[in-house]
C-alpha cells in the first residue's frame, strides 16, 4: 500500500509540473523543459523499479499502481462532460505512456491493466464507464495494450457471467475490428 501512494503522490506532483504552459514545444522554452522531462521520466522509471524492488513488488504491482494514479489525475482535473474526460485521460495517457509500458513487460501483465481499469469503472472511477471502449482504444493506439492483449482479455470474459461481460459488450466494435485486423493480416 505505501509503494502505491507514494506512486500516486509523484504522478501528482509531476502532473501539476507538466501542466505548466511553457512546457509546450510552441514556448521558448519549452523543448528544453520537454528534454528535462524526458531526463527525469527515465530517472523516475529507474527509481521506481527499484522502489517496487525494496517493497517486493511485481512489475504488475507497479503498472496497476501507476495506472490507477493516471486515471485518477485524469479524473480530478476539472472537465464538465465526458468529452473532457477522455481529453485529460488522452493528456495523461499521452504523458506517462513510457513509463507505464516500461512496467508491461509481457501480455499478461498488459490483460491486469485491462482488468484493473475495469475494476476502477465499476467502482471508484464510475465517470470511466461510459467511455470504456474509448480509453481502450486509446490504450491500443498508444502502444501500451497489445492487440494480443484485448482479445485475449475478451476470449477470457466470453465464459464469465452477463454482469462480467459489460465492458465487453461495449468494446465489441473494436474488438471485432481487431479481430478483422489479424485475420487481414493472416
Amino acid at each position: 500500500m505505501q509503494g502505491f501512494k507514494r506512486c500516486y503522490k509523484d504522478s501528482r506532483r509531476l502532473s501539476a509540473e507538466l501542466q505548466d504552459p511553457m512546457r509546450s514545444p510552441e514556448h521558448p522554452w519549452g523543448r528544453k523543459s520537454i528534454q528535462k522531462q524526458e531526463e527525469f521520466e527515465a530517472k523516475e522509471s529507474d527509481w521506481l523499479g527499484v522502489r517496487a524492488l525494496s517493497y517486493n513488488k511485481t512489475s504488475v504491482d507497479c503498472a496497476s499502481a501507476l495506472f490507477y494514479s493516471m486515471m485518477k489525475l485524469a479524473i480530478e482535473t476539472p472537465h464538465s462532460s465526458t468529452s473532457e474526460l477522455y481529453a485529460n485521460a488522452t493528456r495523461v495517457i499521452g504523458t506517462w505512456k513510457r513509463l507505464l509500458k516500461s512496467y508491461l513487460p509481457s501480455v499478461d501483465e498488459e490483460i491486469e491493466v485491462i482488468l484493473k481499469f475495469e475494476e476502477m469503472c465499476l467502482e471508484s472511477a464510475k465517470e470511466f464507464s461510459s467511455i470504456f471502449a474509448k480509453v481502450l482504444h486509446l490504450l491500443y493506439e498508444a502502444d501500451i495494450l497489445q492487440e494480443e492483449a484485448i482479445l485475449n482479455w475478451a476470449s477470457e470474459k466470453e465464459g464469465a457471467d452477463e454482469s462480467d461481460k459489460v465492458f465487453l459488450k461495449q468494446s465489441e466494435i473494436f474488438i471485432k475490428w481487431l479481430n478483422e485486423a489479424s485475420e487481414e493480416e493472416d
